[in-house]
């Protein structure tokens, strides 16, 4: 009797451990399926930052183009503008020219057709140089528009 009484207590402490065993079976079961929904919603974190991080590179390049075409056109202005800048320099020689020749006629006492033509191409140049000063001043506030843009469009890609 008295080894069936051990016996007996020794299957009733191996049922507790095999109740305990159970019991953690079925928290690691609960804890494993809690961590696969943890790896699910890291999973669509993760990819939900891969396309924000897509959309960033994208808007990052078509900033970048932008700027690429905005120094090509501020480029183009600035040709257009030196070469307004030369002509407007060489009809002013050329108005200064006619100047002393004026003054040269002048002083003479001359009357001459060639004085009076004198007189309208200076003041024909005199019109010219103001159109291409003009012209100058409009290419000016253009290329500093132009600079601007380019300058905010460099801080927006480098932001």
């Amino acid at each position: 009797v008295f080894a069936l009484e051990e016996d007996l207590q020794e299957l009733e402490a191996l049922r507790r451990g095999a109740e305990g065993m159970i019991e953690e079976k079925t928290d690691l079961t609960k804890n494993l399926m809690t961590a696969s929904q943890e790896i699910s919603r890291l999973e669509r974190d993760l990819q939900a930052q891969t396309e924000g991080l897509l959309a960033i590179q994208n808007e990052r390049d078509r900033l970048r183009d932008d700027v690429a075409r905005a120094l090509n056109d501020a480029e183009d202005r600035a040709d257009e503008l030196a070469r307004a800048l030369r002509e407007n320099d060489a009809l002013q020689a050329e108005a200064e020219q006619l100047r002393h020749d004026k003054n040269a006629l002048v002083r003479s006492g001359a009357q001459s057709p060639e004085h009076e033509e004198t007189l309208v191409r200076n003041e024909e140049l005199e019109a010219e140089k103001r159109n291409v000063a003009h012209e100058k001043d409009t290419l000016e506030a253009n290329l500093a528009l132009i600079t601007r843009e380019r300058d905010r469009s460099l801080e927006d890609v480098e932001r």
